[in-house]
């Protein structure tokens, strides 16, 4: 490589560099990305959030939404695997984490059309208080297999 390449790659990663915790601040705020994700300095600025799953409601096309109850689903450990995978995802990418997936592995093992999640997400408000605030989705099943989700 001839020098003028090999400043001109220096430049552009420290221009990378120098603007990439403006770009992950910007993440974090506003798409709730774990600060901790994707090699970023807002992990010093904010804490970690902690996302838990409040409720999960199960229910066929045009019926009731009851409350899931793992042990009563046709695979337990899947409907438990599904469940963990939802909150983790949610936790490490926010707004950003594709949800389809674990709804359609929560589908195969509950005999359900439907799934609605509860999730609650704790954090600090601007007097340093703990606070809750409850995000949902609902997801349906797909004819050709899958799911398709939305925020409520």
């Amino acid at each position: 490589m001839r020098f003028q390449r090999k400043e001109s790659l220096v430049f552009v990663v420290l221009v990378l560099i120098t603007l990439w915790p403006f770009v992950h601040r910007a993440l974090v705020a506003g798409y709730d990305v774990d600060p901790w994700r994707f090699f970023g300095l807002a992990m010093y600025a904010i804490e970690r959030p902690a996302v838990r799953v409040a409720n999960v409601e199960v229910g066929s096309a045009g019926g009731p939404l009851r409350r899931l109850q793992l042990r009563a689903a046709a695979d337990p450990a899947a409907a438990r695997a599904a469940v963990g995978a939802t909150m983790r995802s949610r936790q490490a990418y926010g707004d950003l984490a594709p949800l389809e997936g674990e709804a359609a592995a929560l589908l195969s093992a509950v005999p359900a059309d439907r799934v609605r999640f509860t999730l609650e997400k704790y954090g600090l408000d601007a007097q340093g208080m703990r606070s809750a605030t409850a995000i949902r989705f609902e997801c349906a099943a797909k004819p050709a297999g899958g799911a398709a989700c939305e925020s409520q």
